[in-house]
């Protein structure tokens, strides 16, 4: 069940627990060891607290990085920057029952859940995540298929379900055609 509240929480909690601000934390530990091309940003409130939860911003270049290095179980470059048992739970440990009874179910097919901020399908033959944006951002990882997917967009809605919809549905033909 997505909240966007729940991701604010989440940054304070990672601060508390690490005595770094998110902006850095995110440096250290995951944009200085993708080789990005470029800096990232976070969007700051009024009393400097990271806005996690749409305030996030880098080039599509990066965000594809990101991606490839989730789709490549944490590794970059041969560098681990997330555990593969992360992206191993992430894939697998969805509550698909409660994702079925949420306001979300319409944007992805039977079957899908929601977990560490992503959006999971489980199919017979693959799994396959996506982190979503305001307006349309959004990441893919299909690692059967080794495809990802990033897209930027302007959609009129900060979130629409039709839109995400068929944006997932041709980001599955894309990888059923490479698989």
């Amino acid at each position: 069940h997505y909240v966007s509240l729940n991701t604010c929480v989440l940054g304070w909690v990672m601060e508390r627990a690490t005595g770094l601000a998110v902006p850095e934390l995110l440096r250290r530990e995951l944009w200085s060891k993708l080789g990005t091309q470029d800096d990232a940003y976070i969007a700051l409130d009024g009393v400097g607290s990271a806005q996690l939860e749409g305030g996030f911003c880098s080039t599509l270049r990066d965000l594809a990085r990101f991606g490839q290095m989730l789709c490549q179980g944490g590794v970059f470059n041969g560098r681990v920057v997330i555990p593969r048992s992360w992206i191993d739970d992430l894939a697998s440990s969805g509550n698909k029952a409660t994702f079925a009874a949420s306001q979300d179910v319409a944007m992805l097919p039977p079957g899908a859940s929601y977990r560490s901020c992503f959006w999971i399908s489980e199919r017979s033959d693959h799994v396959s995540f996506m982190g979503l944006g305001m307006y349309g951002q959004m990441v893919y990882v299909n690692q059967k298929a080794q495809l990802v997917v990033a897209k930027f967009s302007s959609q009129p809605r900060p979130a629409d379900d039709t839109l995400t919809a068929h944006s997932f549905a041709a980001f599955e033909s894309l990888a059923d055609a490479l698989a």
